[in-house]
């Protein structure tokens, strides 16, 4: 499935002669595996002891963290297009449309924007702020609900309340 993804990915991205920007997940199983020192009240020294629970770190760390990315990279590379790392901290906690805090939310509390469609824009953005040519300037730079077919018919980020103006209507007419 990871490999059929990543050819779609890297087809549709050399089609459209668009430059990946992809998170760079370095050092990600290093932070999943953090240990702090602590006093062990048994033992009566302060030791390294793991920050989360033996459970937690197994599942974690049967996760292929960067294998799709992997995959991605190698075959934007058979493509001709080489892709772009850009450090994800934070960028799913803020709010690119309304600059609320999203914390561990699923949407934005004020807004409702999708915690991933933001983290998406924020990284496009942090992409711009560090001069990777390409991208749009931050107020083209809005999210468009599925079934939108133009730029008219996107959310306005004004409104805040959830509700779209401008869609059209999705289903056929009947005659």
């Amino acid at each position: 499935m990871l490999h059929k993804s990543s050819k779609k990915i890297a087809s549709l991205c050399g089609d459209q002669k668009l430059k990946p920007v992809l998170e760079n997940l370095k050092h990600v199983r290093k932070s999943v595996n953090r240990k702090s020192k602590r006093f062990n009240s048994r033992t009566g020294k302060v030791q390294p002891v793991s920050e989360r629970s033996k459970r937690l770190k197994r599942r974690l760390n049967s996760w292929p963290f960067r294998r799709l990315q992997s995959l991605l990279d190698y075959k934007f590379r058979l493509s001709g297009l080489v892709p772009a790392y850009v450090n994800p901290h934070n960028t799913s906690k803020v709010c690119s449309r309304c600059g609320g805090e999203i914390g561990s939310l699923k949407e934005c509390p004020r807004c409702g924007l999708d915690r991933d469609v933001n983290a998406c824009i924020n990284l496009l953005r942090r992409a711009k702020d560090e001069g990777i040519p390409g991208y749009p300037d931050s107020s083209a730079m809005h999210p468009v609900r599925p079934g939108c077919s133009s730029i008219s018919d996107e959310v306005n980020p004004a409104e805040g309340s959830g509700e779209v103006s401008g869609f059209k209507d999705l289903e056929p007419e009947t005659a």
